[in-house]
């Protein structure tokens, strides 16, 4: 019936992935096809249906189809068998096509099985006009046309490919399941059925191969990563089943197609260099013009691209999907194409790619950049990987590079971006260039090396970043005039830097000449001033000079709102900036209402803009819990989290932040176990995001600490604030304000031990800390000297307890007014004493 053997190992291996698992007798369609690439098992698919269901015949008949020459020499010979040939006949092959189909006019309860037909109009002269039985084709084709019904054979599952594979090496019998043998054996089994895609014909050539060589499934793996292009081309010592190897099956269906239609080989070959799963039609568009002479014109002709894809299907080496408008290339497929091409023609490829891909990553911040660069990143990243393996980088690597490390940077990912801003500052410096180096590719360096800062300066690592502004700084000073508008950024970020560590003089200057340069380039009414305007407000409230602080945000909303309108995220950030600001000064309701107008566009479509109201939903949250309304601050912070959670995920710092705000509410309320199970969750997200030595991770830990002390968890709570004023410490000193904030926070819980001497020397410490860091009127300050007076007043010391209470109101009162809560506080202290 055929050449191949009853027993085949993929009897029993194949389930969901294809099998025919049901008798086709009592089915009304008469016609099967059974459809994949090369290697995927249709034949052996087929027999194994024969075998299996063959009680339901009274004749199988098997014919090979490839050809009308092939089929029609089969069918003579099958006449032959029958009798009904004559010499004539035999002398005209043809003919006995005809004999055939009579024959199956004429019989019932057959099954016909057409082997490897590449044409329907090869078959058509066989098919009998009244069916009393079933024909089974094995094709290429994915489209047949009315004639069959489809069958498409998927690739094995990890189950199914472990268990060929491991029967074909003989380590397990044909009968037995993968329960009955190492776990480990498996393990490396379903990985090595990963990399060859699930394909019966490669798996069976690796268990052929580990079966006659006696290595190891472990050793195969090895062997595969370092000589996979021989490894596909080798076939075996008895390849019974299938003479061809993987290689030479796929290897062939290319040769045919680039004889018969040479740009559906362009588009296969430029799919080999694509991200297998990804492959839009629109990014085909985007990228063409960078795709060569033969492809770019296909691409840009819906029509051309069909019949493209057209011939890529009928080989099936291509799968198309309509609902996503995507392509899908089978792995194997890939690698077996980009091993046929030489070194030479690899790095063509993969230059052209990497120069399209450059050409359309955006450095635009628009949420409709975003998107796009957000489509295109599985691509770029697979674009990247192989860059490793080429052996001349094109020039747009290194700014493609410099573009996905700043957008991963926004993302929050940070440790990827760090890794290929050091492979893009590496090819510069290999850059045959490098000692004659021009001005864009100078300025390029520091971006990378200002980017660099960015990535650093958000995982909290502080010394770091301020080397890599300062490098990124000098490289721009060595080619640019002092007075050039470009060194304002690199200028801004150092600045920043400087304010977040404390060093206000030096923010002030580095800020001042941002500024100075910003609005030479823009002029003074410009809306890219205003994050440099937000930044001398906070240095103002840092110095103690609130109504500057005040003044400035005012300007800043002014100038959003007039360049920009009101329901820009911008003019929203800058609105809820201001809030905050009345927040900290105590003037609740102005902050109420400001942050009420902000988040009057949670109701707006585009994503960007209801982001941007999660700060005032956050801020008028704990506005509410400082006022005691506990309900409506959870309801707004718990609305703030879930948009988090929605647009940038569960693991985001600021979803991160979000889940803390909700702890400080619930600490305010006195649900401690609430509290503390928010805080820990922030926590632990702070740390996975930013690192374990980030601010936000040491503040975060300071606020659990004193929630654990508050429950009476002493133990708890001393390490974990010994732990936040460790993160403190190696990130700034132990004369920073952040540090003194620690050091007080652990004093309080010394103090609820009763350990008065402990607890005195700690918010001693960060007083004097403070008193020097620190304006004379901040806040900060007089939170620790109604501590410390506290402090004292348990101890009965009143004499050391009355200055320092006195202290703390005066700056509360000057700060905040008659009315604040804190201030009632200093005033019921003073009032004990």
């Amino acid at each position: 019936m055929s050449p191949l053997p009853a027993q085949s190992l993929l009897y029993g291996s194949r389930s969901s992935s294809g099998a025919l698992t049901y008798p086709l007798a009592g089915i009304p369609t008469q016609i099967y096809a059974l459809c994949g690439l090369g290697g995927i098992g249709k034949t052996q698919t087929a027999l194994e249906y024969a075998y299996r269901f063959y009680s339901a015949y009274q004749s199988i008949l098997w014919l090979p189809a490839e050809t009308t020459e092939m089929l029609a020499w089969n069918c003579q010979g099958l006449a032959r068998r029958f009798g009904t040939t004559t010499i004539l006949e035999e002398q005209a092959p043809e003919a006995t096509l005809e004999l055939v189909r009579i024959w199956l006019e004429t019989h019932e309860s057959w099954l016909l099985i057409l082997d490897n037909v590449e044409q329907v109009a090869v078959i058509e002269p066989l098919l009998p006009s009244l069916f009393n039985g079933h024909i089974l084709l094995t094709t290429r084709a994915q489209a047949t046309g009315p004639l069959a019904q489809h069958i498409d054979l998927k690739q094995m599952s990890d189950e199914e490919s472990a268990l060929l594979l491991l029967r074909r090496a003989k380590y397990l019998a044909v009968s037995a399941s993968l329960h009955t043998i190492k776990e480990q054996d498996v393990h490396e089994a379903r990985a090595i059925g990963k990399l060859l895609g699930g394909l019966p014909l490669a798996l069976d050539q690796a268990g052929a191969y580990i079966e006659e060589t006696g290595c190891s499934l472990a050793d195969y793996l090895v062997r595969y990563q370092r000589h996979r292009k021989d490894l596909l081309a080798r076939r075996g010592s008895n390849p019974m089943e299938h003479p061809l190897s993987i290689a030479g099956t796929i290897s062939l269906c290319i040769e045919r197609l680039e004889q018969e239609q040479q740009p559906a080989a362009e588009l296969l070959y430029c799919c080999a260099f694509l991200q297998r799963e990804d492959i839009t039609e629109e990014l085909l568009s985007l990228l063409s013009p960078e795709l060569g002479i033969q492809l770019a014109p296909v691409l840009s002709d819906p029509l051309a691209l069909d019949d493209a894809i057209a011939r890529l299907r009928a080989l099936s080496l291509l799968y198309r999907q309509a609902t996503t408008h995507s392509l899908v290339v089978h792995s194997l497929v890939q690698a077996i194409l980009r091993d046929a091409l030489s070194q030479e023609q690899q790095d063509t490829w993969l230059a052209r790619i990497l120069r399209g891909l450059n050409r359309v990553f955006t450095e635009e911040l628009s949420m409709e950049a975003l998107r796009l660069n957000e489509q295109l990143l599985p691509q770029v990243l697979q674009s990247l990987e192989s860059l490793k393996q080429t052996h001349s980088v094109p020039p747009e690597a290194t700014s493609l590079l410099y573009k996905v490390a700043r957008y991963l940077t926004l993302r929050g990912q940070y440790s990827q971006a760090e890794s290929f801003l050091h492979r893009a500052l590496e090819l510069l410096r290999q850059s045959p260039r490098a000692s004659t180096r021009r001005q864009d590719e100078a300025n390029l360096e520091a971006n990378l090396y200002n980017c660099l800062g960015l990535v650093y300066e958000a995982r909290g690592a502080y010394q770091q970043a301020e080397q890599a502004y300062a490098r990124s700084l000098e490289l721009l000073e060595g080619t640019l005039s002092a007075e050039d508008p470009k060194l304002s950024e690199a200028l801004e970020n150092s600045g920043r830097l400087a304010l977040q560590q404390g060093q206000l003089l030096q923010a002030q200057h580095l800020l001042q000449r941002a500024l100075t340069l910003r609005q030479l380039e823009l002029g003074p009414g410009h809306p890219h001033l205003v994050p440099l305007i937000k930044l001398f407000a906070n240095l103002a409230y840092e110095q103690g000079q609130y109504q500057r602080a005040e003044t400035l945000l005012l300007h800043a909303v002014e100038l959003s709102q007039q360049t920009l309108g009101p329901t820009h995220p911008h003019s929203i950030e800058s609105v809820s900036s201001l809030a905050t600001i009345y927040k900290l000064l105590g003037h609740y309701q102005q902050a109420e209402d400001l942050y009420q107008q902000t988040i009057l566009q949670l109701d707006s479509n585009d994503e960007t803009t209801r982001y941007s109201t999660i700060p005032s939903l956050r801020g008028l949250g704990l506005l509410y819990g400082l006022q005691g309304q506990y309900d409506r601050a959870i309801a707004l912070l718990k609305q703030a989290l879930a948009i988090c959670q929605q647009i940038v995920g569960h693991t985001h710092s600021e979803t991160a932040e979000s889940l803390r705000t909700l702890g400080l509410v619930y600490r305010l309320q006195g649900d401690l176990s609430q509290a503390e199970a928010f805080l820990r969750r922030a926590c632990t997200i702070f740390a996975s995001s930013l690192g374990a030595h980030h601010p936000e991770v040491g503040t975060c830990l300071n606020t659990l600490g004193l929630v654990y002390g508050l429950q009476g968890k002493y133990t708890q709570a001393l390490e974990t604030l010994q732990q936040s004023n460790q993160v403190f410490l190696e990130i700034f000193s132990d004369t920073h304000p952040q540090f003194a904030e620690g050091l007080a926070t652990l004093g309080m819980i010394y103090g609820l031990q009763q350990n008065f001497a402990q607890a005195e020397e700690l918010l001693k410490r960060a007083l004097l800390i403070q008193e020097q860091a620190l304006s004379n009127d901040h806040p900060a300050l007089a939170s620790t000297l109604h501590s410390l007076a506290m402090l004292y007043q348990e101890q009965g010391e009143r004499e050391l307890a009355l200055p320092l209470s006195q202290r703390a109101l005066a700056i509360r009162e000057r700060v905040w007014g008659a009315d604040h809560p804190e201030v009632c506080a200093s005033r019921a202290l003073l009032a004990k004493l």
